[in-house]
């Protein structure tokens, strides 16, 4: 049994081994990324999208008998988003990209809320339904710091170009026995606003001055919120 148990243990000690050279051979003398233009493209995980600011003012004011009742939140869709960009490295340290992304949908809904009144015989019900997008065209500078030959870090900061889509549709509804009668609205609105971005994480190349695997966390301020992502992606030299 002791014989069996060393076997066993030289036979795990020579994989091991094996496995270190062929990966250090497989890494050996690989650089994170390399002069010249290059292609980027991957996955943005939105994990931090706030329920997005909707202005009821004008709704309370028709009203007339109380404040408008809170809309429901919800994420519609997938939060994972695919990018795409281009970019150019001056050396290997610095590079400037553009990128291309857009956000998940976000939803805010209201379904035949009632709306108290002074007439007991009288109902008033309101139908709310809001969705919106963010489309983002980037442009950012980006510093690599290797901890080795094939490891780094890097930072991107830059800004943010983004139009903000807002459709909305609402649906009034009122009843005065016997008699009904609704009355519906649609407004799209775009917006268009320049923000900050920037953005942390490593860079791990996997074939020799071609490309490299990227993850990082980024952020960009709008005016109302910091969105935040999670990117997985892969940038292929030229």
């Amino acid at each position: 049994m002791e014989s069996l148990r060393l076997k066993h243990s030289n036979r795990s000690v020579r994989i091991t081994i094996i496995a270190s050279v062929l990966l250090l051979s497989v890494t050996w003398g690989l650089h994170a990324k390399e002069d010249g233009p290059y292609m980027l493209g991957g996955v943005n995980y939105w994990n931090d999208l706030e329920a997005p600011t909707v202005d009821t003012q004008v709704l309370e004011e028709q009203n007339e008998f109380g404040s408008f009742p809170p809309l429901e939140y919800k994420v519609d869709g997938s939060r994972a988003q695919p990018f795409i960009g281009v970019g150019y490295n001056l050396d290997e340290q610095w590079g400037f990209e553009v990128f291309y992304v857009q956000t998940p949908e976000r939803l805010l809904f209201a379904e035949n809320l009632e709306i108290p009144t002074d007439d007991p015989l009288y109902t008033f019900t309101i139908s709310w339904r809001t969705t919106v997008q963010h489309t983002i065209f980037g442009a950012a500078a980006v510093y690599d710091v290797y901890l080795n030959e094939s490891f780094s870090i890097f930072g991107k900061a830059g800004l943010a170009f983004l139009k903000h889509k807002a459709d909305a549709s609402v649906v009034l509804g009122g009843r005065s026995n016997p008699v009904s009668s609704s009355h519906s609205l649609a407004l799209i609105e775009e917006d268009d606003t320049i923000d900050v971005f920037g953005g942390i994480g490593a860079r791990i190349p996997f074939r020799a001055g071609d490309a490299s695997i990227t993850v990082a966390y980024q952020f960009i301020d709008t005016s109302d919120d910091r969105e935040t992502s999670l990117e997985v992606g892969v940038q292929w030299n030229f």
